[in-house]
């Protein structure tokens, strides 16, 4: 994540995906949340793309 939002995203991310309060969060706990988040969805798009 890059740019002005990644903070925003990050947050976003982590109530969306895994159902948890950023807030209550530490700064560790948090990157690898993001981390978990990110992949969640990335799994989620490579399973429900049809191939060719």
């Amino acid at each position: 994540m890059k740019g002005d939002g990644w903070l925003h995203a990050g947050n976003a991310l982590i109530r969306s995906v895994l159902h948890m309060d950023p807030d209550t969060l530490s700064d560790e706990v948090w990157g690898f949340q993001v981390r978990m988040a990110e992949w969640v969805e990335n799994e989620r798009v490579r399973r429900y793309t049809p191939t060719a």
